[in-house]
């Protein structure tokens, strides 16, 4: 019949002016949350899930690749802060903990995936 449906309409209409309006908050919001946990606080980590589902859900009108907006998003700068973070902490352990040790806290820091599992 030529014409969307309702709910296409009203994803687009979401994607339009909340999404694109208010993704740089979702990422920094995001970057900000898993730093406190990084550094011993607590979160809410099924809201963390959830705005990171959110992502992905952004993206699923590209058929090509559904993960394009948690790509561009979020992924390219979690990622950046991620390597920065682990260098900075590496070099902090270096200078603390026997071999061993830091073994012990290097596989901890690599269980990381959280916030996609359910």
């Amino acid at each position: 019949n030529g014409f969307k449906s309702l709910v296409d309409v009203a994803d687009a209409k979401f994607r339009e002016l909340v999404f694109e309006q208010t993704k740089a908050t979702i990422r920094k919001s995001l970057l900000d949350a898993i730093d406190r946990e990084r550094t011993g606080h607590y979160v809410d980590r099924d809201l963390l899930r959830a705005v990171t589902l959110l992502l992905v859900e952004m993206g699923r009108e590209n058929e090509d690749n559904p993960l394009c907006k948690y790509q561009e998003e979020f992924e390219k700068e979690l990622l950046v802060t991620t390597a920065e973070y682990c260098a900075r902490i590496s070099a902090k352990w270096l200078s603390e903990l026997t071999v061993p040790e830091y073994l012990v806290e290097a596989e901890k820091l690599l269980k990381v995936n959280v916030y996609t599992e359910e």
